[in-house]
C-alpha cells in the first residue's frame, strides 16, 4: 500500500485603495509554507472604494498593477478581500425566520432592499445566520455590496484570466483569521487597523451584538490619531 500526501495550492489577493497583495499557499497534509507573496502599489487616483459608486477610476493603471500584483502565482481560482468601504457588513435581528433556505436568502434580500432602498437586481448579498441570542431573536451577519461595484472587480479579474471563488470585505476576512483565538465567552471586542479604516466587533458569548467602520481621522483633526479613532468607535458603541 502507498501512502501519498495531498498537495493543494491555494491564493488570496488583498484590494487597498493604495496598494494590492497577494499570497500563494502551499498545503501538503497538515504543513502550510508560503509560496509567493507580492505587494504593489497603486497609483493616486486609480482606485476609489465605495458603496455607491464604482470604484476603479483609471482602469489601465489599476489593470496592470492587478498583472503584476498575480506574477509567479499560477493558480487561476483566487479569493478576493476588497476594500472594507465597497461592501457594507450589519447585525440583523429577526424573530421568526422560514424553514427552508431559499426562502430565507428571499427573506434577508427583500428586507435588505427595503431597508436600503436600493432594487433588489442592483443588490449583490451574502449573509450567516449566527444563532439565536438571549432575546430569542435570530442574529444573522449581512455582507452587502452593488452588483455594478462588484463586477467591475470582476470584469478586470476575468480580463486576466483570474476567477475570484470568494469575494468579501477585508476586515472580515482579517477577523477570521484571527476567531479561532478568541474566547467564546464573555464580552470580546476585536479592533481591526487598515491603511484608512478600522472596524470594530463587537461579541457576547460569541453572539455579534456590534459592527462599525469609520474612515481614520473622521474627527476631522490633522492631528488625529488612532487612538482619537478608537476612541470615537467605542463612545459610538456605548
Amino acid at each position: 500500500m502507498i501512502f501519498s500526501s495531498f498537495t493543494r495550492v491555494k491564493a488570496g489577493i488583498e484590494i487597498s485603495p493604495n496598494r494590492i497583495k497577494t499570497a500563494s499557499i502551499l498545503k501538503k497534509g497538515e504543513n502550510y509554507s508560503i509560496q509567493n507573496i507580492l505587494d504593489i502599489e497603486i497609483l493616486p487616483g486609480t482606485l476609489k472604494p465605495s458603496f455607491k459608486t464604482k470604484n476603479i477610476i483609471n482602469s489601465n493603471a489599476f489593470k496592470d498593477c492587478l498583472k503584476k500584483s498575480l506574477k509567479g502565482i499560477r493558480v487561476k481560482n483566487i479569493s478576493v478581500a476588497l476594500p472594507d468601504a465597497a461592501i457594507k457588513v450589519f447585525i440583523k435581528k429577526y424573530k421568526e425566520i422560514p424553514k427552508e433556505p431559499s426562502d430565507i436568502k428571499e427573506m434577508v434580500l427583500w428586507n435588505t432592499s427595503k431597508a436600503f432602498n436600493i432594487p433588489v437586481e442592483d443588490l449583490r448579498i451574502s449573509y450567516e445566520n449566527m444563532g439565536i441570542n438571549s432575546e430569542n431573536q435570530h442574529v444573522f451577519l449581512i455582507g452587502l455590496g452593488l452588483e455594478e461595484v462588484i463586477l467591475q472587480y470582476e470584469k478586470y479579474f476575468k480580463k486576466i484570466g483570474i476567477t475570484p471563488t470568494v469575494i468579501s470585505p477585508a476586515g472580515l476576512n482579517q477577523f477570521n483569521f484571527y476567531s479561532k483565538t478568541l474566547p467564546e465567552s464573555g464580552n470580546i471586542a476585536y479592533l481591526g487597523l487598515f491603511d484608512e479604516f478600522l472596524n470594530i466587533f463587537v461579541f457576547s458569548n460569541s453572539m455579534p451584538i456590534f459592527y462599525k467602520l469609520i474612515k481614520k481621522s473622521a474627527l476631522g483633526q490633522e492631528d488625529g490619531s488612532a487612538v482619537n479613532d478608537v476612541d470615537m468607535l467605542i463612545q459610538y458603541y456605548n
